[in-house]
């Protein structure tokens, strides 16, 4: 199924774009939310999957990514509160969704950035949605985020909000690669399937250094959420899936999904599903048994549906 180009407005004239692909008579509706350095274009084949077993799917292009903006403004959200901007986007974005879906689920999906995007969303939020998956995520020690946090500050103050630190790309995707020695690229990080990485790589909006602000925005928004005091602000009936590959770095070889899953857990979260994949790396969708991936991942989805469904004649009844 094709898809429909999405172009919304921000109150701050932003144009936010992406792509919709629609299924008639939809079971739910997937919010989804790409990673750093990516864009939205890149979950078609997943989109179309979801489609095939009922379900809609919108996926905006965060700013500073995607295919509608000049060369320069690649890897940057905004001068200033460029996180927060983000934020709203996706409450806009949230809000196209229910008014064209008004009375089926809304479930949200963050893949690695997106996925802190997710949580940083889903504090205090009013919006609606019945439930969240995290894919390629973390629950990063607070004192390596504080140290990224004073490394963004000092690049800022060397190069400029605009610059483009190679020190704080060495230091994170640089060192992604580490443990997959020897190496065929510098993003073997990404997936055990070398078409794939290759297909990143040939791609024009992936992979691209992000400026010193964009940085030190992460930083922040990773700090907001990287606590259970935080976590406690997400609503504890909302259910989570949880998944990565148990080589993938930047959730710590597994250990940071673990970590996030038991601190969702202590803010009170009660329906927890941790699924972490053998061998696999950082792009789940995308690794050699997607297949697999995206079986389990649909009959959680089919179980949130029919519980929403459940739910609802309670009330109706």
């Amino acid at each position: 199924m094709s898809a429909h180009e999405l172009h919304l407005q921000a109150n701050d004239g932003h144009q936010i774009t992406g792509y919709h692909w629609q299924q008639p008579d939809s079971k739910a509706v997937i919010l989804l939310l790409h990673g750093m350095t990516e864009h939205a274009a890149r979950y078609r084949s997943f989109a179309e999957t979801l489609n095939k077993a009922g379900y809609s799917v919108v996926a905006p292009n965060h700013r500073g990514h995607g295919p509608h903006i000049p060369q320069q403004q690649l890897g940057w959200f905004a001068e200033s509160n460029g996180w927060q901007k983000v934020l709203g986007d996706i409450s806009l974005v949230h809000s196209f969704v229910t008014d064209l879906y008004p009375d089926i689920p809304v479930i949200l999906m963050g893949h690695s950035m997106g996925s802190f995007l997710a949580q940083a969303w889903l504090l205090n939020r009013p919006e609606p949605v019945s439930g969240t998956i995290l894919s390629g995520s973390n629950f990063a020690p607070r004192l390596l985020l504080k140290l990224g946090k004073l490394v963004a500050i000092l690049e800022n103050a060397r190069q400029g909000t605009n610059g483009h630190s190679k020190l704080i790309d060495t230091l994170s995707f640089g060192s992604y690669n580490n443990a997959f020695k020897p190496v065929r690229t510098p993003f073997d990080w990404l997936s055990r399937d070398s078409a794939e990485v290759n297909k990143y790589i040939e791609d024009p909006l992936c992979g691209f250094l992000c400026t010193n602000v964009m940085w030190l925005d992460l930083f922040n928004g990773l700090l907001s959420i990287t606590s259970i005091k935080a976590l406690k602000n997400i609503d504890n009936r909302l259910p989570f899936y949880i998944f990565g590959g148990s080589k993938d770095p930047v959730g710590q070889q597994g250990k940071g999904l673990k970590q996030l899953a038991n601190s969702l857990s202590k803010a009170g979260s009660d329906s927890i599903t941790l699924e972490i994949w053998p061998e696999g790396r950082h792009e789940m969708l995308n690794e050699t048994n997607r297949q697999e991936v995206v079986i389990k991942l649909l009959q959680w989805l089919d179980q949130q549906v029919q519980n929403f469904r459940s739910t609802e004649a309670e009330n109706h009844g």
